[in-house]
């Protein structure tokens, strides 16, 4: 059951930040309301995190198709640092295909990687709140 909510809550959050992203641009709330890009991050990273902990969970599960799940601690360093080079990865391709006005990097750089994180750590604080279960069963 468990596992069923994280995917759910990780393909709604990138529905989600798909949509307002659109939107924003459309909108330009990216002028308009500068905090738009800091709230897109962090939906980001929640969704990230979570689909780095579904691989995770996966990557745990042993022959007999049983997961065991990683301590409390060891998903938490998982997904931050999941989170953050997909944060990295996003920001170069962001910096690539000129999605942004930086030269290079900048404190907005840093700025999104770090709220990305923060989306990750979200994204854990959510999956710790859940009822346990016996493992992941997509």
């Amino acid at each position: 059951m468990q596992s069923k909510i994280i995917i759910s809550a990780s393909l709604v959050s990138a529905i989600l930040l798909v949509i307002l992203h659109n939107m924003a641009l459309e909108l330009s709330w990216f002028y308009l309301y500068p905090y738009t890009n800091i709230l897109l991050h962090i939906i980001g990273g929640f969704s990230v995190g979570l689909l780095v902990y579904i691989v995770l969970m996966k990557w745990m599960t042993v022959d007999d198709g049983v997961t065991r799940p990683p301590s409390r601690w060891w998903s938490l360093y998982i997904i931050i640092f999941g989170t953050f080079l997909i944060s990295i990865v996003w920001e170069v391709v962001e910096l690539i295909f000129y999605l942004t006005n930086d030269a290079g990097l900048s404190s907005d750089t840093v700025q999104d990687i770090l709220f990305g994180i923060l989306g990750g750590l979200l994204a854990w604080l959510f999956i710790q709140i859940l009822p346990e279960d016996k493992g992941i069963d997509a």
